[in-house]
């Protein structure tokens, strides 16, 4: 019975833990009806577009027939894709602070449904300077302003 109560308190303590700030960040942000910030790897995740989130697309465009990705590997090593192509490239991610930022990205050269969704959210990333965590949600951002958000499509 001892053994019980220590591991259920073990368990809860290690939730608490895990569910600290960002980045070492002192600031908790809430970000529409997201749940405070919580933490979560970064890189080696793999991360989906929520459409929604992007803006500069035209109100009927078509939506694109893959989804939309971004994987942050070890070494700022970036691909994913972007609805009809493939991206590549890199990025300096600075986990302590939550910087985040992109350098120009290479892109395979098809056509395909999607690409006003496609060049908006490459131009959308050519923007970020910052992240944030929340919900298992990766929230770009941009001069403070979210610009994208992005959900943790578990591998």
């Amino acid at each position: 019975m001892k053994h019980t109560k220590f591991f259920t308190l073990a368990a809860v303590s290690a939730a608490m833990l895990l569910t600290q700030g960002c980045c070492n960040s002192h600031e908790h942000h809430r970000t529409g009806d997201l749940p405070a910030v919580s933490r979560c790897s970064l890189t080696d995740s793999t991360w989906s577009l929520d459409l929604t989130s992007l803006s500069g697309v035209k109100e009927n465009a078509e939506k694109p027939e893959k989804a939309v990705t971004l994987i942050l590997g070890k070494g700022g090593k970036v691909h994913g894709c972007a609805g009809v192509n493939n991206y590549f490239g890199t990025a300096e991610i600075t986990e302590d602070g939550c910087k985040l930022k992109f350098s120009p990205l290479g892109c395979t050269m098809m056509a395909g449904r999607g690409l006003d969704y496609e060049t908006a959210f490459l131009k959308t990333l050519a923007t970020v300077d910052s992240y944030e965590i929340a919900g298992g949600r990766l929230l770009l951002k941009s001069n403070g302003k979210v610009v994208a958000v992005l959900n943790n499509a578990k591998k």
